[in-house]
């Protein structure tokens, strides 16, 4: 069995070839069909694009695979983190769902290094 846990990433930038760096990442993984497509912000020259959810109950094969390709999405964008620790490209990738107590943030890109 398991239990309904939908899991997205939204990548958001205003480096655009920082963000073409980590979309890039997403379709080598295979996230290509559950990503929309780069969208310009209505200020400040930010671009975003989201992973959507696959669908997968929690403990299935599936939601594994799902999580393997965002820990990838996600080592892509710490690569490219300064010295600092400081990165051009904001990420979260979160969890919701209908189950109680099922909405969180699994990672942000400021866990890092900040």
């Amino acid at each position: 069995m398991g239990f309904v846990e939908h899991q997205a990433i939204i990548v958001t930038s205003w480096d655009a070839r920082q963000l073409a760096v980590v979309r890039k990442a997403a379709e080598d993984v295979g996230f290509g069909p559950l990503m929309t497509p780069t969208i310009r912000g209505e200020v400040n020259s930010y671009w975003s694009f989201a992973i959507l959810p696959g669908g997968s109950k929690r403990g299935w094969a599936d939601a594994e695979r799902w999580d393997s390709r965002a820990e990838n999405v996600r080592q892509a964008i710490d690569a490219m983190r300064h010295d600092d620790g400081s990165v051009a490209v904001e990420a979260v990738w979160i969890g919701f769902g209908a189950d109680p107590g099922c909405a969180r943030v699994m990672w942000h890109a400021d866990d890092e290094g900040r």
